[in-house]
């Protein structure tokens, strides 16, 4: 034992290469002195670009929640994190299960972890040192889950011998400490993958097509090239399985990962081809045609960019997204199963069932992981009913909930799926954006009239609008960008709060992908996705989200991309100025004027309110764009 971190290894203290050691030297220090996530902003902020990525790598800043949707968690999960580098997995994983034991050959990286843990009040994790030989240092069936993380890639690197045998050696171990029931996961490139067939290299080796070469050759070629052999093996999906059955799990089973296996947002069937046909955009007829036939041969999943693998000691058991859709299609009498699982940035995953028996009785299962995705079901189950009290006669549809509960830790929404195409799907389908915008403006100003009212705005009332909570904005921003955020909630709350405003049935989030509309005529056929919605909310909030589809390319108003594109503060400022007025949008301004709110800070309440709710769960849009919208929002405020 040193310094609270269990040793079963031998490697020498040392940094990861793609940092820069006087960095991470710093970012340790000042953890040390003035707590982690103050010491982030200082360290990062001060970094180019390019020194920024690696330190986010090496530290491990961002981390996708994604592959918790494949296993069930509960209180009593005692998890195995591989590979656990700065610990953003373990971080996150440790507020969700039992106990979490991080494993890492590199001292300085553990210790970083364990000190921005306990300055975040997290007592459950144990720290490791090991991981550079086998056996790995825990008794036989102690887990119920193992993350691999990078470990399967990256520890022949560590261990000699042939680099396959290696990798089913750590296998092997990890069946032999997982309990029989237990589950590991393992997200992979594909050693195919489309972008290593364009010639881009893989990472860390810097030989464009090196995976797709044979083993020998690829060997032969890494040295030759660059003094060393290739090490780190990446396979295809059967060749994958393949190793993880030859190390004793009876039960592997395969979803594609996309954009890549650290981040992905959306987990797909290797077998839907229509789903897997969207993730491929072709441009030349013999693209067009290539993909065609892929498709037609069920080839599109041989060049998917990774694999997410879910594996299990026993005979038939099921990751947990298949466990969820069983059970409610057993409730429901119906045989759904997995067509696409997107995820969201509330907090929460959505997954799209189709139906076997009636393909028209789809439905739509929403998962909140943590608490964030929790409230936001609930809020959307309580604003479904609520807003649909707020429709007249002949408004489009909304969805009905047919089910709702709790399963394995996760807090789940099961509603039907309405018919129709969404905005996105209609522009690719060739309609005009501005003329499918225009119809929803259409609806969005009748429904406006039916559910406006006066009210004297108490800061009970204000508060409720602004979901600003200084311990989370503490926890995931850093102090001082919640103190700064905290400093333009009482600014706006000193504006609105104690007048007499006029408020109006609001969605939250009325972008063209949240209205379905029919394929035929473009009339609405209904609107999904209401956990943002408010009875009594500013007008302004959906008028912007319609605005964008309006403004020139350089105002457009996607979120979050096109504000995250605006590099700096000043840049932020200039797009959010020419927001709030109106630039060619006469609806927009009319809106405005017509409800009393056309003033500048109006607009710029309006935005920041948008901006709160779609990121209060998750940390990484925080911690990427938070700082740039303060320092943006001083700029404006003090410029009048």
């Amino acid at each position: 034992m040193r310094r609270g971190i269990s040793v079963f290894s031998a490697t020498a203290d040392n940094w990861p290469a793609d940092a820069d050691f006087r960095t991470m030297r710093d970012l340790d220090q000042r953890a040390r002195d003035r707590g982690w996530d103050q010491a982030w902003w200082e360290v990062s902020r001060a970094l180019p670009p390019e020194d920024k990525a690696a330190l986010e790598w090496a530290v491990g800043i961002d981390s996708s929640e994604a592959w918790q949707y494949l296993v069930p968690l509960s209180s009593g999960t005692i998890a195995l994190q591989l590979g656990c580098g700065g610990g953003p997995l373990s971080c996150n994983l440790a507020t969700k299960v039992g106990r979490v034991y991080s494993v890492d050959p590199s001292p300085e990286r553990l210790q970083l972890l364990r000190r921005r843990a306990e300055q975040r009040g997290m007592h459950n994790l144990t720290y490791v040192q090991a991981g550079d030989a086998l056996p790995l240092p825990f008794p036989n069936q102690f887990f119920d889950l193992v993350n691999v993380g990078e470990a399967l890639r990256l520890i022949p690197c560590l261990i000699a011998g042939n680099p396959r045998r290696v990798q089913r050696e750590l296998l092997k171990e990890i069946h032999r400490v997982l309990k029989p029931s237990g589950m590991v996961y393992a997200g992979v490139e594909n050693r195919f993958a489309l972008k290593f067939l364009l010639g881009q290299s893989q990472e860390g080796c810097n030989l464009r097509y090196l995976t797709l070469l044979p083993r020998p050759l690829a060997r032969l070629y890494s040295l030759l090239a660059r003094g060393r052999p290739y090490r780190t093996y990446t396979y295809s999906a059967a060749g994958i399985e393949q190793l993880f059955r030859q190390a004793g799990f009876a039960t592997v089973q395969t979803v594609l990962l996309y954009p890549n296996h650290r981040t992905f947002d959306r987990i797909l069937s290797p077998h839907d081809a229509v789903q897997l046909d969207s993730l491929y955009r072709s441009g030349s007829v013999w693209k067009k045609y290539g993909k065609r036939l892929l498709a037609r041969i069920g080839g599109l999943s041989w060049i998917a960019p990774a694999f997410g693998l879910v594996a299990s000691p026993e005979l038939g058991g099921h990751h947990f997204l298949k466990q969820i859709v069983s059970r409610v299609g057993c409730s429901q009498q119906a045989g759904y199963e997995i067509a696409e699982t997107s995820l969201r940035d509330y907090g929460g995953c959505v997954v799209f069932l189709k139906n076997r028996g009636t393909p028209n009785r789809g439905a739509i299962l929403k998962l909140g992981l943590d608490e964030g995705g929790g409230d936001a079901l609930a809020r959307a189950r309580r604003n479904t009913a609520q807003m649909s009290e707020s429709f007249k006669r002949g408004a489009p549809p909304l969805p009905r909930i047919l089910e709702n509960g709790n399963s394995q830790g996760h807090a789940y929404l099961l509603e039907e799926r309405l018919a129709g195409c969404n905005g996105w799907e209609m522009i690719a389908r060739g309609w005009p954006p501005r003329r499918l915008a225009d119809i929803v403006w259409d609806f969005l100003d009748q429904w406006m009239r039916d559910t406006q009212s006066s009210v004297f705005l108490s800061e009970t009332d204000f508060l409720r609008w602004v979901p600003y909570q200084s311990d989370i904005w503490c926890r995931l921003a850093g102090p001082q960008t919640a103190r700064t955020v905290g400093e333009l909630v009482e600014e706006f709350g000193a504006y609105m709060v104690d007048r007499k405003r006029i408020v109006v049935a609001s969605h939250g989030d009325l972008s063209l992908g949240n209205v379905l509309f029919h394929e035929t005529t473009g009339t609405i056929a209904g609107i999904i996705d209401w956990d943002s919605a408010d009875t009594n909310g500013l007008p302004l909030v959906d008028a912007i989200y319609l605005s964008q589809y309006r403004y020139e390319p350089a105002f457009d108003l996607g979120f979050p991309d096109a504000f995250a594109e605006a590099h700096s503060s000043s840049a932020l400022a200039q797009v959010l100025q020419n927001v709030s007025t109106c630039p060619g949008h006469p609806r927009l301004a009319h809106t405005q004027s017509e409800y009393g709110y056309d003033t500048h800070r109006d607009a710029f309440m309006a935005l920041f309110l948008i901006f709160l709710k779609r990121h209060r769960s998750n940390s990484l849009a925080l911690r990427k764009q938070t700082r740039k919208w303060v320092d943006a929002f001083r700029l404006l405020v003090a410029a009048g």
